[in-house]
């Protein structure tokens, strides 16, 4: 069994460089190989600094989860990510206010939407809507 990379294409491995939280690429010099794992890396740590805004605990720690976000969209890696990145950035303030809001979640009101659907779907037209209101009370 060969570890030679198939024809046609480069082979690159990750290898962990001196320095903590970098990577080196060991693909030939010239290769697309390397920019390939460099742009994954710098979309997987823009994601996490994306998912980073919710997690933080107040409004600074996701202002400086938005701030970091912007800095790797500012590297020009990833060209396919600037419409996205551009959303993100001008609804920044509509995000960051969810910090404010004690955290609103849709999910109670999502929750009541899907019985009321199960309801309509196993109710097979119900003859008058004054039942259809009052069965949809008593399930929620």
């Amino acid at each position: 069994m060969s570890n030679a990379a198939p024809a046609g294409r480069t082979q690159c491995s990750i290898l962990k460089c001196s320095e903590p939280g970098s990577f080196c690429c060991a693909a030939p010099p010239g290769s697309s190989g390397c920019s390939t794992v460099i742009r994954l890396r710098t979309a997987w740590e823009a994601l996490a600094e994306l998912h980073g805004l919710y997690l933080a605990e107040d409004y600074q720690g996701a202002l400086a989860a938005l701030r970091r976000f912007a800095d790797l969209y500012a590297t020009g890696r990833i060209p396919e990510f600037h419409a996205v990145v551009d959303t993100v950035i001008a609804w920044g303030d509509e995000i960051l206010a969810w910090h404010h809001t004690g955290r609103p979640s849709n999910g109670p009101l999502e929750g009541t939407n899907n019985l009321l659907q199960v309801l309509r779907r196993t109710a097979h037209g119900f003859t008058n809507p004054y039942n259809y209101a009052a069965r949809g009370l008593l399930l929620t």
